[in-house]
C-alpha cells in the first residue's frame, strides 16, 4: 500500500508540475471532454425526440439537441488555441446564464419574504460578474484556471507523498 500512495502521489505532483506549465492545454483537454459530453448530450436528445410521441415534441428541443451537437463537433473538431477559447466562452456565457437565473430566483425569494433571496442576489451579481470577466479574457482567464487546476494536482501529490511517508512498510 505504501509503494502504490508513493507512486500516486509522485504521478499527480508530476502531472501537476506539466499542468502549471501548460496551462492552456489544461484547458483545452477541458474543453474536449465538455465537446464529447456535449455532443453525447445532443444525440441521445435527438434519440430521445425521435422516439417520443407526436403531442410531446417541441421543435424548440430539437433544435437545441442539433445546436449541441454542432457545438460537440466544433469542440472536438478545434485546434488547442481555439478549443481553449471556444470552451471558455462557453462556460463565461453558461456562467454569466446561471447568474441572471440565479438573480430571478434571488427576487422571487425576497418579494416572498425569505432571507434567502439577498444570499441569491449577492451570489447571482458575482456569478455574473465572474462570467462577464471570463468573456472580457478568454485566454487570460483559461491560463488563471488552468494553473489553478495544476495547482490542485500540485497540492494533492505532496499530500499524498507525505502520507505515503507516514504509511508502515
Amino acid at each position: 500500500m505504501k509503494n502504490l500512495t508513493l507512486v500516486v502521489g509522485l504521478l499527480a505532483l508530476l502531472l501537476g508540475i506539466y499542468l502549471f506549465t501548460n496551462p492552456l492545454l489544461t484547458v483545452a483537454w477541458l474543453g474536449w471532454l465538455l465537446g464529447l459530453i456535449v455532443l453525447i448530450s445532443g444525440i441521445v436528445g435527438v434519440v430521445s425526440y425521435l422516439n417520443r410521441d407526436e403531442t410531446s415534441k417541441n421543435v424548440w428541443q430539437l433544435i437545441q439537441y442539433l445546436i449541441s451537437i454542432f457545438l460537440g463537433f466544433l469542440l472536438l473538431s478545434s485546434s488547442i488555441f481555439s478549443i481553449t477559447k471556444i470552451a471558455f466562452t462557453i462556460v463565461a456565457y453558461w456562467t454569466v446564464f446561471i447568474g441572471i437565473t440565479r438573480l430571478m430566483v434571488g427576487f422571487r425569494l425576497r418579494q416572498a419574504g425569505l432571507t434567502n433571496g439577498n444570499r441569491h442576489i449577492l451570489s447571482a451579481l458575482i456569478t455574473i460578474l465572474i462570467g462577464l470577466i471570463f468573456l472580457s479574457q478568454p485566454i487570460l482567464s483559461s491560463a488563471i484556471i488552468g494553473r489553478f487546476i495544476a495547482l490542485l494536482f500540485i497540492t494533492a501529490g505532496i499530500s499524498t507523498l507525505f502520507l505515503s511517508f507516514r504509511l508502515p512498510s
